[in-house]
């Protein structure tokens, strides 16, 4: 169970820092 929890947690993180990346490129001017 808690490895079933540590695991989401992770994708949760990963899929976050990636959208915040996505939103930060796109921001920069590069979809302008």
């Amino acid at each position: 169970m808690i490895m079933a929890i540590s695991a989401m947690a992770t994708a949760m993180a990963t899929i976050h820092s990636k959208i915040s990346f996505f939103k930060v490129y796109t921001s920069s001017g590069y979809l302008n």
